[in-house]
């Protein structure tokens, strides 16, 4: 087998022992032993666990940064509902990756993933206040939306709509509720002045 594709389904399996199993039990021999291989070949691709901890992180967070140029988008409400749209469609081809998006403990080991983790939600919160402000600046959006509370506010609908969804398991489709959680978002970016 490939370097990449080994790389890949230890990824993988790291992915499901944390979604079946809870974070706990990640560990190197779980993983070998699911593979069916030695702990041996593992480390022949990751030198330690925190590499593996690293690599999901990586992983899930580039399937989760859409950030269309602002300079070309010409409706940033259409923005919007394509942003928490994208998310929704890949969380539903990926659910496992809901145990990992949405839990910033399992980095809290590891300082340098969990930076990662930090960064990655300040860049999705501050293309989100970009997007209020462009809006205010173009008229769009009401000027007396604070953008970092639209931000907040904005994840948090993700957040919890998100882990409703799992404790659901994933019984009804998450892209149908873009529509009703925009409308309301909507309806605070566009209160008048």
């Amino acid at each position: 087998m490939k370097t990449e594709d080994r790389q890949e389904e230890i990824l993988d399996t790291a992915l499901e022992i944390i979604h079946e199993d809870g974070y706990k039990d990640l560990t190197v021999r779980n993983i070998a032993d699911r593979i069916g291989i030695s702990e041996p070949a593992i480390y022949r691709h990751f030198d330690k666990k925190e590499e593996i901890v690293r690599g999901l992180a990586e992983r899930v967070f580039r399937k989760d940064c859409s950030r269309p140029d602002l300079e070309s988008c010409e409706n940033l409400h259409d923005l919007l509902r394509d942003i928490l749209r994208d998310q929704f469609e890949m969380l539903e081809e990926n659910p496992h990756v809901t145990s990992v998006l949405f839990q910033s403990q399992i980095f809290r080991e590891y300082p340098e993933v969990e930076e990662l983790f930090i960064d990655h939600r300040k860049e999705k919160e501050d293309y989100l206040k970009e997007i209020v402000k462009r809006g205010q600046e173009k008229g769009f959006f009401s000027k007396d939306v604070d953008e970092e509370v639209f931000a907040l506010l904005f994840m948090g609908a993700v957040r919890m709509s998100v882990l409703k969804w799992k404790d659901e398991e994933f019984s009804y489709s998450l892209i149908r509720k873009t529509d009703q959680i925009v409308g309301e978002l909507f309806r605070m970016l566009n209160e008048a002045d």
